[in-house]
């Protein structure tokens, strides 16, 4: 059977992407074997708020992007600074969701 273009009918006629619910296929090259990871559509986004490329994901990477990000807009160095502190939590909780993902894959 030949299922050619069924999501795309379904994506233009309905207005669903099913690659939204599915998420991407990123390979990441690991140190000893090479990987397959798919990301979902938060996965996508939590990358997009560390200003990271999926492609050259690993946890080093994340967590060097993190501790710059922390820096520039940690609450104790911009003081009453509403918009600096919803930032550091934005960046905080897209950590932790990139972390997690990539913790277990690793396993």
């Amino acid at each position: 059977m030949h299922f050619g273009g069924f999501s795309s009918k379904i994506k233009y006629q309905f207005g669903y992407d099913f690659m939204d619910e599915l998420g991407d296929s990123v390979f990441i090259e690991n140190a000893k074997t090479r990987q397959r990871m798919y990301f979902s559509s938060q996965n996508r986004q939590s990358a997009a708020e560390l200003d990271l490329s999926l492609e050259t994901l690993d946890i080093e990477t994340l967590k060097k992007q993190y501790k710059k990000l922390a820096r520039k807009y940690h609450p104790d160095v911009n003081a009453g600074d509403k918009v600096c502190e919803e930032k550091f939590k934005q960046i905080t909780t897209a950590y932790h969701d990139l972390m997690q993902k990539l913790q277990s894959s690793q396993k």
